[in-house]
């Protein structure tokens, strides 16, 4: 029997290993940025940004994909 609303235990999947997170000090490091500028590029949507319990976290996949992005551009 299926109700409204109710979710079968039996389909549901959990990800062995959720996405690593790193703390804004962690990402300004891995970037070598300030913080302004690392701020700055959260509100620009240069990079991506969750905000857990009113604190800024990036994936650790989000900040290598910005870093591989730019692996080959030429400073202007």
């Amino acid at each position: 029997m299926h109700h409204q609303g109710w979710t079968d235990p039996t389909k549901i999947t959990i990800d062995p290993q959720p996405p690593a997170l790193l703390t804004e000090k962690e990402t300004r490091h891995h970037l070598n940025v300030s913080q302004d500028t690392l701020r700055k590029m959260v509100r620009d949507k240069e990079i991506i940004a969750i905000k857990v319990r009113g604190r800024w976290r990036f994936r650790q996949a989000d900040v290598d994909r910005y870093l591989a992005d730019r692996q080959n551009t030429r400073p202007e």
